[in-house]
Formats: C-alpha cells, sequence, structure tokens
C-alpha cells in the first residue's frame, strides 16, 4: 500500500520540533523525539487493572480527529462525539506538545510506542460492551501470570471460564495450527506484539459488562476516582506543589488521601470527583 509522509511542525521560540501520530494505514508519519529525557511520574488509579490507558501502546489505523492533549479525561469524552472512534492515542509527555488522537478501526503494536498511550473505547465506553463484540485480537498476546490452561474448544468457553477465575483479567488462545490449542486465563498483563503471530487475546472488560462496570450490585456512588493524568503530574512538577494541591486545583475534586468514608464511590483513591 502507497504510503504519504506526514510532517507536522510546532514552533515553540525558535525551535521546531518534527511530531508523529499514531501509525495511520494509509500514511506513514515520521517522528523525531526530542533528545532530553523526563521522569515522568505513573498515573494514580483506583486499581492498577481498570486503567484504560495502556502504556508504550499505539495503533495502527485511520486519525479520525487530532486535538492538543489536556487529560485523558477530555481525550475519552471527545472520543464518544466522534462518529466511527474505536480506541483514542496519546504522545508522549516529552514532547513540545502532546497530541490526543481519535482513531478508528485499528490494530495494535508495540513497534516504536515508547512513550506512547492507548486507550480502547470498549474499556471506557462501558455502552459498546455487547455479546456480539468480537473481543478476541488477532497476533496480540500478553505478559502476565497464567492463572490456568486449558486446551481450546471455543472463544465462549474461553471467556466463561476466565469470569469463574479470581483474578482473571483476560484469556490467550494459542495459534490454531498448534497440534493442541490453549486457552490460558491470565492475571494482571500487559499486551505485547511481540513473537505473537497466531495468537489472540481477548481482554474481560470487553467481554464483560460486570467486570467493566466495576462488578454487580454496587449501588450508585455520588463520588468516583479522579484517575491523575501525566498532564497532572506535568503541572506538580512544574509548580513545586504537593498532592493535594494538584488535586483540588480544580473546584470540584476533594483531595481525601484514601480516606474516603465520606466519598462513596472513591474507593482507595486520593482523589475524589462528583460522579
Amino acid at each position: 500500500m502507497k504510503r504519504i509522509t506526514v510532517l507536522a511542525f510546532v514552533l515553540f521560540g525558535l525551535v521546531f520540533e518534527v511530531q508523529s501520530g499514531p501509525v495511520d494505514s494509509n500514511s506513514t508519519v515520521i517522528a523525531a523525539e526530542r533528545r532530553e529525557t523526563v521522569d515522568l511520574a505513573k498515573r494514580a488509579t483506583v486499581h492498577e487493572d481498570t486503567e484504560c490507558f495502556k502504556e508504550n501502546l499505539r495503533t495502527s489505523g485511520p486519525v479520525l480527529k487530532q486535538v492538543t492533549y489536556t487529560s485523558d479525561d477530555d481525550c475519552e469524552e471527545l472520543c464518544l462525539t466522534v462518529d466511527g472512534c474505536q480506541a483514542i492515542v496519546t504522545s508522549p509527555m516529552y514532547w513540545a506538545v502532546t497530541g490526543c488522537y481519535i482513531i478508528g478501526e485499528y490494530t495494535l503494536s508495540t513497534d516504536n510506542a515508547r512513550g506512547w498511550d492507548t486507550a480502547e473505547r470498549k474499556c471506557f465506553d462501558p455502552h459498546t460492551v455487547h455479546k456480539d463484540v468480537d473481543c478476541f485480537k488477532n497476533n496480540l498476546r500478553t505478559s502476565g501470570p497464567v492463572l490456568n490452561e486449558v486446551t481450546y474448544t471455543s472463544d465462549d468457553d474461553c471467556e466463561e471460564l476466565c469470569k469463574t477465575t479470581d483474578g482473571c483479567q483476560a484469556v490467550v488462545t494459542s495459534p490454531m495450527y498448534w497440534a493442541v490449542t490453549g486457552c490460558y486465563i491470565i492475571g494482571e498483563y500487559t499486551l505485547s506484539t511481540n513473537n505473537a503471530r497466531g495468537w489472540d487475546t481477548a481482554e474481560r472488560k470487553c467481554f464483560d459488562p460486570q467486570f467493566a462496570n466495576g462488578g454487580p450490585d454496587k449501588p450508585d456512588p455520588e463520588w468516583q476516582c479522579h484517575n491523575y493524568t501525566r498532564w497532572d503530574w506535568s503541572w506538580k512538577k512544574r509548580n513545586d506543589a504537593t498532592e493535594a494541591e494538584m488535586c483540588e486545583r480544580w473546584e470540584r475534586r476533594r483531595y481525601s488521601g484514601g480516606n474516603n468514608a465520606n466519598y462513596l464511590g472513591c474507593e482507595d483513591c486520593h482523589c475524589c470527583k462528583p460522579r
């Protein structure tokens, strides 16, 4: 397929920097990363396994829209308003301007993905979870503990086994051309395309709506966790601020330090916001 080279120039004083978007199936985007390195703190989350953004992961697929990154929440909200959005990707935070990219149909890739983060819509938008969705992604595998292993019989059987296994967060199937194909029940994981030819992976948050929504029979919470973004940590560092100041710089957020008896729904998060 013919590829078109796209260059985007950003002017800061007298310095020009070349940045790239996610790999487009119709174009090759050339990236020149800044040579400086920045010690970026990880996002703080209620539970690590519910964070939709996967680090060092990007996509191959059409870019439907591109805006300047402000927060993970803003990127997710933008995706919900764009027809055809299936995922969002953010470029490295050490770029002069970080981008939020709205992605259509895609495949995941770890190639040249250092600093890039990807969130699939099926993770942050529970309305996209339907039984007829094919949750298995081709040529994708995981790095993480194998909680159980059985002989593969069907996708549905693998998914049902995951639902009955404590700690299951994903299922992986080995290549169908093996003499015996395996169904692997996976705990905490990271995704990878390395040596993944023939392997398929389905994340539980895709095929189990209760898991995606935090579990069954929970009272409607009044509060929710604010998951710190890389933008938050960058602001804290620039302003030499405390975590409480970082959280409450927005009017409706409350810093609890994890003591959330008065913030139902915020779980063990340190920074809470109304639903």
